[in-house]
Formats: C-alpha cells, structure tokens, sequence
C-alpha cells in the first residue's frame, strides 16, 4: 500500500483534544517566547521567523546568523530572558528579545562524564567529543546556566552557560537523541525523547531512567511541558509509526488524546509531528 503523507501546521488550544490548520506547511522546529504568544520557528533547516500571534503569521528573525546555517532546536528558559538556537557543526546562538541580533557563544570544553564507562569517548576517536551532530539545547527552567545539549551521540551537560560540558551516557544507549524537557514544577522529573527506543523518563534528576510501561512506544522527537498544568506533558514522533501521546503526572502513564481536526499519518516516518506548547 502506497503511504499518504500529508503536511500542514495545525494549533489546539485545548490540550490536544481538537486541533485548527494554520497553513499547509509550517515550523520544523518552534520555541515559545516565555510570557507571551510569540514563538520562534526554524523553517527548512536554516530560516528562522518570529510570530508574535501564537503561529497565525511570521516574519523573519534570522539577524545575525550566518547565511544558510544548518540549526537544531531552539530553546526557551523558564525565566524568559534569552533564547538560544544549536547549529549541526556544534555552535550555539544566543539572542535576548530586545537584541537585535543573534551571537555565536565561544566554544567550550568536553570531557566525558566517566571515562571507564564510556570508552567512545576517551579513545582514539576524538570526532564525537566537540558535538558534530548538536540538534537540541534544553535549559534548566531553576537555572539559566544549568544546560542540557543533545548531539545524537550523547547527552552533554553544563553547569556554566557553555563553558564546560561532561558527557552523561554512563549505562545508557542513546540510539539518536532527539529531545529532552524538564518538569517545570519539579527540576528532578525530566522526560527524554529518541528515534530508535522508546521515550525515557527520570525522577530523580537523572540518577535512574525509566521505561513507562503502560504503552508501546515507537520513538519520540519532540517533548513539550505545560508551564500551567503540573504534570502535564505532550510527546510526539515516531520511527514506526507518528502519534502523539500525553501524560499528566510527568511521565509516569500516558494516554493518547484524540487529536481530532489532525491528518492520519500512516507508515513509518520518523518526525511526522513536532508538539510544543504555548
């Protein structure tokens, strides 16, 4: 049978319950704007755009970066002061709303987390260690300082905005990282989202990750957590199959919505949707 795949860019404001098509295309990747409507898209790879109206219309936004970069996600921290955007080649831009330009942040230093068990990256292999492949910066919402980087290879973590990162995949198979979003009612509680297993979650801050195992998932490319809502959280993607599923208790059972006014999205199509919230 012949997959039918169809695009757009769709919003709900209830939750995922019913869902009103914007356009025929849209976003591959949006971040909130902390205290307002306003969102930032990156459209194709390399365009960024701004909508001050919740994704009804955009403009550019893209001052400051180089000509057709290759970027990853944005990310949004829980203070609102600044958001930031990762490139593929490992450089991250940082723009606060009122600057009128984004600024490439110097490069830090890597070192892996536990040298014994992860030999992949104190080896001879030295090419995974600078972030090759960075597609996703999460900010602790407590700490601005405090960051989460994912490059597909490996989880990076910083506790001083980018100068120093340590690698924490000790006992963990990544299988292509995609997204990480932290509980904004409780730092500890964090729901990890991968092309190639199912998604993970801690609440312990990291010490231990979990399986949930009231559903079967087929991968998960975007997570989004409700910044009103304790516990509340979408996920979305898939590499067998897309779907989109929420929780409300941070990860622990999920549920899936009934996403009506959405298209079927039939084979496997690993990003067939990306979930934020507003």
């Amino acid at each position: 049978r012949k997959t039918v795949r169809v695009s757009g860019f769709w919003r709900s404001d209830d939750n995922g319950e019913t869902w009103r098509k914007l356009g025929d295309s849209g976003a591959d990747e949006i971040r909130q704007i902390k205290g307002s409507g306003s969102i930032i898209g990156i459209f194709g790879g390399s365009t960024i755009r701004l909508s001050e109206d919740a994704g009804e219309t955009w403009r550019d936004y893209h001052e400051g970066l180089p000509h057709a970069s290759k970027l990853g996600k944005g990310s949004i921290p829980w203070q609102g002061t600044f958001c930031m955007l990762s490139s593929v080649g490992g450089v991250i831009f940082r723009r606060k709303p009122s600057d009128a330009a984004w600024v490439a942040l110097p490069r830090g230093k890597w070192q892996p987390g536990c040298p014994d068990a992860e030999p992949r990256l104190s080896g001879r292999d030295r090419s995974r260690v600078s972030m090759p492949a960075l597609c996703t910066v999460v900010v602790d919402s407590r700490d601005d300082r405090h960051w989460f980087a994912m490059d597909w290879f490996t989880i990076w973590e910083t506790n001083d905005a980018g100068a120093n990162w340590t690698s924490r995949v000790n006992g963990m198979m990544q299988l292509v990282s995609f997204d990480m979003g932290f509980d904004p009612f409780d730092p500890k509680k964090l729901i990890y989202g991968v092309a190639d297993l199912r998604v993970m979650t801690t609440q312990d801050g990291g010490k231990s990750f979990q399986m949930p195992t009231n559903r079967n998932f087929a991968g998960c490319n975007s997570v989004a957590f409700s910044t009103r809502r304790r516990g509340l959280a979408l996920i979305a993607g898939g590499k067998e199959k897309s779907e989109i599923l929420r929780t409300r208790d941070s990860g622990v059972t999920w549920e899936c919505p009934a996403m009506k006014g959405l298209p079927a999205i039939k084979g496997g199509i690993a990003g067939g949707y990306g979930v934020y919230t507003v």
